[in-house]
C-alpha cells in the first residue's frame, strides 16, 4: 500500500506532550558535548542545530506515530526517532533519509519562529552519493517540491528514502 504522497497529521501530540520533549531536548542540549567527530562533520550538513538519537521522551510516542501512518501507508516498523532543534541561521541542506526509512514523520514540538518557517517535501527519488557540487539540490527537486508549514503538534509524513 506504501504511496508517493505526503500526509499532514494536524493533531499527533497535545501541548503538554509537546512540552515535554521541548524541555528533555533543551537539557541535553546544554549538558551534552557537541565537539566530537560525528557532531563536527555533521555540521557541514545541518549547521546551527543540535540533534539527538532515539530521545526517550519522544520515543514514548513511537507506536502511536506508527499507528497512525499506517492507515495511510500500509504496515511499517518503527526504525528509530531523531529529534533536532533549530536556531535562527540553521539549516539542514536538502538529504534523503536511510533507505530502511519508507516512511519519516516530521513533528513540530516547539516553534518560535516569525514569519513561519516551512518544511519543503520532495518525493524526487534520487540515490546516493549526491554530489551538491555538480546538481545542485534545490533545483532538481524543485519542480515537486512542497512546502509545508506545521503547527506545534502537527506533522507530515513522506516517503522517507527519496
Amino acid at each position: 500500500m506504501m504511496t508517493a504522497k505526503n500526509v499532514t497529521y494536524p493533531s499527533l501530540l497535545t501541548l503538554h506532550e509537546c512540552e515535554t520533549i521541548a524541555t528533555d531536548m533543551f537539557r541535553r542540549e546544554k549538558t551534552e558535548v557537541s565537539g566530537d567527530a560525528y557532531w563536527t562533520q555533521r555540521q557541514q550538513i545541518i549547521k546551527n542545530s543540535f540533534g539527538v538519537y532515539n530521545l526517550p521522551s519522544a520515543c514514548v510516542y513511537a507506536d502511536r506515530f506508527v499507528a497512525r501512518c499506517a492507515r495511510d501507508y500500509g504496515p511499517l516498523r518503527f526504525v528509530n526517532n531523531y529529534t533536532r532543534t533549530y536556531r535562527q541561521g540553521s539549516f539542514l541542506q536538502c538529504h534523503a533519509d536511510r533507505p530502511d526509512c519508507d516512511v519519516t514523520l516530521s513533528v513540530c514540538v516547539l516553534s518560535t519562529v516569525k514569519p513561519d518557517w516551512p518544511l519543503v517535501i520532495s518525493n524526487v527519488f534520487h540515490a546516493p552519493p549526491w554530489d551538491i557540487e555538480q546538481h545542485p539540490p534545490q533545483a532538481y527537486f524543485a519542480a515537486d517540491a512542497t512546502a509545508y508549514v506545521i503547527d506545534i503538534g502537527a506533522g507530515v509524513a513522506c516517503l522517507g528514502s527519496r
